[in-house]
This record gives C-alpha cells, structure tokens and sequence, in this order.
C-alpha cells in the first residue's frame, strides 16, 4: 500500500502549506505557491494510476491528516492555527495564487 501512504503524505503537506498560507498571508511565497500545486497534481496523479485510491479513501484519512497537517503548522509557525477544518474544495482544486 505504498501509494496509499504516499497519497496521505502529499495530503498532509498540502493541508499544512494551505494552513500557513491562510494563517500567515504575510509569509506567502512563490515557493508556498508550487508547493501546493505541485501536491494537488500528486494526489491527482495517484489517483488515477491507483483508482482504488478513490476520493473515499481521501474523506476516510481527512480528520486525522488534518490533524497532522496542523499540528506541523503549529510547529513551523510557532503559533497557534485557528482554522477549524479545511474543504475538500480548499485543499484539491482551489488555486492558491500570489497577488501581484
């Protein structure tokens, strides 16, 4: 299940990368930017060489990846995360931009 766990990993350092974007708007980067679209692309890649690896399985691990998700964000942002959860919407198909 090595696709499985690679899914959950790319989910969780998207998750943790939008919380900082949101938390920290100040902080955003170029860097923050590619790193969010680059794992959106990842968990779409996965999902259709291993199509078992379905949204479902995605909704199933959501809690307790966002769980991990905020807790590193609390770890590199030094500060409490006051987001609640995220969207399914927010975290796979938004596109997160920097204004120019």
């Amino acid at each position: 299940m090595k696709y499985g766990k690679a899914l959950i990993s790319q989910l969780i350092r998207l998750m943790l990368h939008i919380i900082k974007w949101i938390e920290q708007p100040n902080r955003r980067s170029r860097s923050w930017e590619l790193s969010i679209k680059n794992s959106q692309k990842a968990i779409e890649k996965i999902q259709i060489n291993k199509p078992s690896l379905s949204d479902s399985y995605i909704c199933k691990n959501w809690d307790k990846s966002f769980l991990k998700a905020k807790k590193g964000a609390l770890k590199e942002m030094k500060k409490d995360v006051k987001i609640k959860n995220l969207s399914k919407n927010e975290v796979l198909h938004k596109k997160y931009k920097l204004k120019k």
